[in-house]
């Protein structure tokens, strides 16, 4: 049993449709993500200005789980900018009666981080809000330069 952060999301729509978001993670996540995000062994960088920047590997995608593992990780916020590295961002989709059922899981980021409340927080909002709205209505919150999604990012001078 991990204490990883995790969440699940019941959704009113089939497998294929979740996939198709989650591999696109301009529309949830963050508009300035760079490189390709779609097959196994792409990489992609994630920036919101100082505050944090991560390089991003997909090293498992199938019709059933999409997996991100983190390469590099910088944090503008706090000391502890190593804690995502070699961590993994895992998807998994299940296809259920009326829909899909979404597990995200952060595996690694454990509550003991120094960056876990905000993590967590940036994850409810970017997976728990963001994601289900850009597959339920085909429009997400991502941030962009100058749009902070999150309290925290709310909180900080923009860039």
């Amino acid at each position: 049993m991990t204490n990883s952060y995790s969440l699940e999301l019941h959704l009113p729509v089939g497998p294929d449709q979740v996939l198709a978001a989650i591999h696109s993670p301009t529309t949830w996540w963050s508009e300035g993500i760079t490189g390709p995000t779609a097959d196994v062994g792409d990489e992609f960088d994630y920036r919101y200005g100082t505050v944090h920047h991560s390089r991003i590997r997909i090293s498992e995608s199938s019709s059933e789980r999409v997996v991100w593992l983190v390469l590099e990780n910088e944090f503008g916020f706090l000391e502890g900018e190593d804690e995502w590295i070699g961590t993994r961002c895992v998807f998994d989709v299940a296809p259920t009666e009326s829909g899909t059922v979404l597990r995200f899981t952060h595996d690694g980021l454990f509550p003991h981080f120094a960056c876990y409340d905000v993590c967590s927080q940036g994850w409810d909002h970017y997976v728990g809000s963001s994601l289900v709205a850009a597959i339920t209505d085909g429009r997400g919150t991502p941030n962009a330069k100058g749009t902070a999604r999150t309290s925290y990012e709310a909180s900080l001078p923009s860039d």
